[in-house]
């Protein structure tokens, strides 16, 4: 009797145990979006575990995102925000992955300070977007006026476009992130890198230009996926910016479709700032830098700064 009473206490631990024990999640399930560039490098050691797709814009996300067709996603922060305040809180902030990777370029050898600017014309990519509120935010901080002390010419749309234009040697002053930065250095050697517009930021919270979002919807119904992609995400941000690794990360990155060669990833990493903020660090970020946009411009993150619930 004893000695059945021993048998069904061992099987009742037994089950108890298999009973408690988490079921693995499949990450293969989990549609990941990313954007091309530093938004989407620090996933580079985890995509491939996952249904992802790499876009060229936000604009081919942001929709996505919001009606699940994307589970999770990396997009720029105000855009993450305005999609907060215009969906009544359809999709939340998981994570901060970029900070400022935008650089003012010039041919020759005389901005050494925002002040050097006067005078100039900047070209720009992106008008309407994070680099434009940016720049403008600094150049006011320094006492230069858009339109009068300062000109900013957006004829060029894109990153790509404008990177061609000024190879050809006809853009003295432009403002650029990485890879694009890069990518014009390495075709015009009369090109050099003047002012890291995050050396100049002063506007009382770091620049926060990227970050991971998350469907609101999905992430009630799997929080475990949600958690499990954080971890995933947190070693490979680790690896990536891992100098030792820098050549299988170039590599790794460009197979993926992140940025166009290894060797303009490996050229451009060290100045892409990736990072992984979660939690208060990333409410404390978040909240900074969305006041900075707010107050300069409140339709760049949507009209209002964003609640309480928007943060994971």
């Amino acid at each position: 009797m004893k000695k059945i009473i021993s048998l069904l206490l061992v099987l009742a631990f037994v089950f108890s145990f298999a009973a408690c024990a988490k079921t693995p999640v499949d990450t293969s399930t989990v549609k990941v979006a990313t954007l091309q560039g530093p938004t989407g490098m620090g996933m580079a050691y985890m995509l491939k575990n996952y249904d992802y797709e790499v876009c060229a814009g936000p604009d081919e996300i942001t929709g996505k995102l919001v009606s699940g067709d994307f589970d999770i996603a990396a997009l720029p922060t105000n855009a993450a925000a305005t999609l907060y305040n215009k969906t009544g809180g359809k999709v939340k902030l998981l994570a901060l992955n970029t900070g400022c990777v935008l650089y003012i370029l010039e041919k020759g050898n005389s901005i050494k300070s925002v002040a050097d600017l006067k005078g100039k014309t900047i070209y720009v990519s992106g008008q309407g977007s994070t680099p434009e509120y940016i720049l403008d935010y600094i150049l006011e901080e320094n006492g230069l006026k858009v339109g009068e002390d300062v000109t900013l010419d957006f004829t060029y749309t894109t990153h790509n476009d404008l990177v061609a234009f000024a190879v050809s040697g006809k853009a003295d002053v432009l403002l650029l992130p990485e890879p694009a930065v890069t990518a014009l250095l390495a075709k015009n050697s009369d090109m050099r890198v003047a002012l890291s517009l995050e050396d100049e930021w002063n506007g009382g919270a770091p620049i926060a230009m990227g970050c991971v979002a998350v469907n609101t919807a999905f992430l009630e119904a799997n929080p475990d996926a949600v958690a499990k992609f954080l971890e995933d995400y947190e070693n490979s941000v680790s690896l990536v910016n891992d100098k030792a690794k820098i050549d299988d990360t170039a590599n790794t990155i460009a197979d993926l479709g992140i940025v166009a060669t290894a060797g303009v990833a490996k050229s451009a990493l060290p100045r892409c700032n990736i990072i992984f903020a979660t939690g208060d660090e990333m409410k404390t970020m978040m909240e900074g830098f969305c006041k900075v946009l707010f107050d300069y411009n409140p339709d760049s993150i949507g009209g209002k700064l964003p609640d309480e619930n928007f943060y994971y």
